[in-house]
């Protein structure tokens, strides 16, 4: 006969390794990790730091075999079924905010500014806050994160509960997951929920797998719960909240992404256009070595070295430098800038910028302001237009900030030698300032709360420790860290094996480049530049990458986009008189359709502006979804009719100004080449 511990091992073993079966078929990189450990087990390659034991009051722990300590000392059953009991229903309670809702006062003053981008949704959230409460229960839980697993014992139980279609299960301790897997039914539970698994991972890796996350059914994220097991590290929360405060949608959010399509138009036929789609084979680059001047607190720092040895490079620069430039006598080759708001102008104010740069390239980011096009000539001036919206097969690497793009545009030059100063992505480690000292930006950060959990986050207040370029760790905030996670997706794409690329900054360590002190370079190989040589063969090899007028083709497509805006015009025309407000399900299940209707079956042709719609719904159908996914809520039909005319009212001044600027454009400089 089987004894009771034989039939328990048989058992734990079969959910291993069905669970095993489960991760090969759905989670193929995880499995590889698994056939990694188990190999190197089987050869004594590694030791085990845990052990799964079953006790003798008949609950399995975890044995720390090295400290002799149990995980659980206490029963692991009732200790995972009190723990599952306290999962609130309540909407703030152990609850991430997918974003936030502004509270506006007066919303017509917050309309005329627009600084966020998302003043057309002000009315819905203003009626939103006043019609529900953070106190209030939800009806259901669709997104879950665990963050650490234990024995994972608790994870069934919480699934009872709230039944979620999503989880993210986090652990940083392979181990313990791995023997989570001996007792914990994954297979079954993702039988009808999706998992997530963020195991072992480094903060980049991590930082993937939760937008990932964030991107799986992206309207349930306005509440997302989560569970935190006890031994497990909160550093977590903060990259969790971080990723959540750097979504695409919040930093650039639908207003900000519109403008930056429709401003082009006043350009475009008028200014040269750099594509920075190919790389370049121009030898201006190839031959010399690249200098890239950010705004971080590293340049200053060594502004002295720079101002001895900045004629031995070629100086791309972005424009928050020029003051300190401009004052050490250091001329740039190539200037920088995207911003398109006027609180960055004051970075070229109070000194002769015009004559400073007389003989420099000026880049452009396609929403760069009338006011700073007037500073510098036509000759020196080279947009950008955005994802092959105007000229075909024209387009340049996209990140957060200026200083990546410069960064990923020298990759795009073929540069070969690139150096990296001011590119610190990372707060300084005396003062906890954001910039150098000149920057308009800059700010003095605390940095005393680094290992604290914070209830609450802010793009460039809230400061955490990750990976450093000299030192084992430094201090970023979520907006460098978005940009470190931008370069770190991307720079595989642009590097070519023939680059070099060097970070000279006491800042975050950056994918691809190598740490080195600016006193290491090796100056000898470096003569000086003729800069008078240098800024015609810059002028030559930009000019040849660029175009200034829309060609016939482009033209036609043009009017394709108008022709498809009229149509989508006409789609919520339809959609106005077809939408019934029943009950809170069919209206969610109806307005999913026309979303769906609008992003996922309209022609190529017209992504930008559906792309724009999309970012617009992400707001407003989380809201919509949010507020009926709440208990005994009153008047439903009053609050169905308003929210979805609030909705309807911004949706159309969306694409109405879309269409009514590129009509403008047609009309009056409709010149063909």
């Amino acid at each position: 006969m089987e004894s009771v511990q034989q039939s328990v091992e048989n058992q734990v073993m079969e959910l291993y390794q069905d669970n095993l079966n489960y991760i090969q078929a759905n989670h193929s990189e995880l499995f590889k990790t698994f056939q990694a450990f188990e190999y190197a087990l089987e050869n004594n390659q590694i030791e085990e730091n845990y052990a799964l034991e079953l006790t003798n009051e008949g609950y399995f722990d975890v044995k720390d075999l090295k400290q002799d300590k149990w995980l659980y000392g206490e029963d692991s059953n009732l200790y995972s079924q009190a723990l599952s009991e306290k999962v609130s229903f309540k909407k703030a309670v152990s609850s991430f905010e997918g974003f936030s809702v502004a509270d506006i006062q007066n919303i017509e003053e917050a309309k005329k500014n627009d600084k966020d981008g998302i003043s057309g949704i002000y009315p819905m959230m203003s009626y939103y806050l006043a019609n529900s409460k953070k106190e209030e229960e939800v009806l259901s839980i669709r997104k879950f994160i665990f963050l650490g697993v234990g024995l994972g014992l608790h994870i069934p139980l919480v699934d009872t509960r709230i039944c979620a279609q999503d989880y993210l299960v986090i652990e940083d301790n392979f181990e313990l997951f791995r023997l989570s897997l001996f007792v914990t039914p994954y297979c079954d539970i993702a039988k009808y929920a999706r998992f997530h698994f963020s195991i072992a991972e480094y903060e980049n890796d991590f930082t993937s797998t939760m937008n990932i996350f964030l991107a799986t059914n992206p309207f349930y994220n306005r509440h997302i719960k989560f569970m935190h097991f006890a031994t497990h590290s909160i550093q977590k929360i903060k990259k969790i909240q971080s990723s959540i405060l750097t979504q695409t949608f919040i930093v650039f959010p639908y207003g900000i992404q519109l403008r930056k399509l429709l401003f082009p138009l006043n350009y475009l036929n008028e200014y040269k256009i750099l594509n920075l789609k190919e790389k370049f084979d121009d030898v201006c680059f190839e031959k010399r070595p690249l200098l890239l001047l950010a705004a971080g607190p590293s340049l200053s720092k060594n502004i002295e070295w720079l101002k001895k040895n900045h004629q031995k490079f070629l100086i791309v620069a972005v424009s928050a430098t020029l003051k300190t430039l401009y004052k050490n006598n250091i001329i740039p080759d190539i200037v920088t800038h995207l911003d398109g708001f006027k609180t960055s102008l004051p970075h070229l104010e109070d000194f002769p910028v015009g004559d400073f740069l007389k003989n420099s390239s000026i880049i452009l980011g396609d929403f760069a302001s009338i006011e700073l096009h007037n500073i510098f000539s036509k000759e020196q001036i080279y947009r950008l237009s955005d994802r092959e919206e105007y000229l075909q097969d024209f387009t340049h690497p996209t990140t957060p900030c200026v200083g990546s793009f410069s960064f990923l545009s020298a990759l795009q030059f073929h540069a070969k030698e690139i150096y990296l100063l001011g590119l610190d992505m990372a707060l300084d480690s005396e003062t906890g300032a954001t910039h150098s000292s000149f920057h308009n930006y800059q700010e003095k950060v605390d940095t005393s709360a680094n290992d604290d959990f914070e209830a609450s986050m802010s793009l460039r207040g809230t400061t955490m420790k990750i990976e450093g370029n000299f030192r084992d760790k430094v201090t970023t905030t979520p907006v460098f860290d978005n940009s470190i996670h931008s370069l770190f997706v991307q720079i595989d794409n642009f590097k070519q094996k023939d680059q070099t690329i060097y970070n000279l900054n006491d800042g975050a360590k950056l994918k691809e480049t190598l740490p080195l002190h600016v006193e290491d370079i090796a100056l000898q190989n470096y003569p000086n530049i003729n800069k008078e040589e240098l800024s015609l063969e810059i002028k030559a090899t930009l000019l040849a990458h660029s175009r200034i007028k829309l060609n016939k083709q482009e033209i036609e497509i043009l009017k394709q986009r108008l022709t498809q805006a009229k149509k989508l015009q006409t789609l919520l025309h339809n959609y106005s008189k077809s939408i019934t407000y029943a009950n809170a399900n069919k209206y969610i299940d109806e307005l999913g359709k026309f979303y769906e209707d609008i992003t996922a079956y309209y022609p190529e042709v017209i992504f930008k502006l559906v792309q724009i719609i999309d970012q617009f719904f992400f707001y407003t159908y989380s809201l919509i979804i949010d507020f009926f996914n709440t208990k005994n809520i009153k008047n439903s039909k009053r609050h169905m009719k308003k929210m979805d005319k609030l909705m309807q009212k911004e949706l159309n001044s969306i694409v109405n100004k879309y269409i009514k600027e590129v009509e403008k454009f047609l009309e009056e400089k409709i010149e063909i080449s």
